[in-house]
């Protein structure tokens, strides 16, 4: 018998859209018209329609898809300033630096951003042992990304998808981009921080206004 699952990536999912259904989405409709006018090509559009659906009718649809590796290296994606100073943000155990390196060898500038202490302690080894052949200057700060300076709670998942919580289990630091690197002059930034990035992109507003860095954002972490 056949069986229809769904579940898209969803570690967030409000209970107010679990129970509102399509009419949450109903509700939206010029904010969802507004970001499908973003896009900028045929493409783009198949792919947000695509998600729309799934989320809508809660039922699977095709929708196009690129190897995970070029998640933040696109080939069809040109850059305006590439990958000379790069600010990782969720950098997990340094697996997209890894990436980084073996595509564009050393580079001049990488912070690496990962609050998870497990992760984080992968991720200095790894740098330690390699870092010399991955960039000139590299920092490395176990400190959650947010708008503002703060502490926050921090639930610990299950490492790949630890992130800030109400409810977690423990205390971290948090603090904005424009507050922890000053000056570094980003070409690159990319965040995966499980659900945070509006929070991280309004903390790095300035950075991005002065030095008007290429960004990788994920968006898929939740409905909104």
């Amino acid at each position: 018998e056949a069986n229809n699952i769904y579940e898209y990536h969803l570690h967030y999912t409000s209970r107010d859209i679990e129970t509102a259904g399509r009419a949450f989405f109903l509700e939206r409709y010029e904010v969802i018209q507004n970001a499908f006018d973003l896009m900028s090509d045929d493409e783009s559009r198949e792919v947000f329609t695509s998600l729309l659906a799934t989320h809508m009718r809660k039922s699977t649809h095709k929708i196009p898809s690129h190897p995970l590796s070029q998640q933040y290296f696109p080939q069809n994606v040109p850059l305006s300033k590439g990958y000379q100073r790069v600010i990782n943000c969720g950098a997990f155990d340094g697996d997209t630096v890894r990436s980084l390196h073996r595509r564009y060898g050393k580079i001049q500038f990488l912070a690496c951003i990962e609050p998870d202490p497990f992760n984080f302690r992968q991720l200095s080894s790894y740098l330690k042992k390699n870092g010399r052949d991955i960039a000139s200057v590299i920092v490395s700060l176990p400190v959650g990304i947010f708008h503002k300076t703060c502490s926050m709670r921090f639930g610990h998942g299950k490492s790949f998808n630890s992130s800030l919580d109400e409810n977690g289990e423990s205390i971290i630091q948090c603090g904005s981009l424009d507050d922890m690197l000053p000056g570094c002059a980003p070409t690159f930034i990319n965040m995966d921080i499980e659900g945070a990035e509006v929070d991280g992109l309004i903390g790095c507003e300035k950075t991005i206004r002065e030095h008007t860095p290429d960004l990788a954002i994920c968006v898929y972490h939740s409905s909104d």
